[in-house]
């Protein structure tokens, strides 16, 4: 597949992600954009996500036991 900008590559892999209504628990299972640098896959999933209908969560963790 050749794209030409990010917005065509996120339409192409990801059809209807800016519906109203959620996607299904199998939607991302067998789509997927890899990127060579994390600043790439950062801006891509930013865009991806302010596609999709809802309000966003934010979960933190932690890297070691405290």
């Amino acid at each position: 597949m050749i794209v030409n900008n990010p917005e065509s590559l996120i339409n192409c892999t990801y059809p209807g992600i800016d519906s109203t209504l959620p996607p299904a628990p199998d939607y991302f299972l067998r789509r997927m954009i890899l990127a060579p640098r994390n600043i790439d896959v950062r801006d891509l999933n930013e865009r991806i996500l302010n596609k999709m209908a809802g309000e966003s969560k934010q979960y933190i963790s932690a890297d070691q036991i405290m």
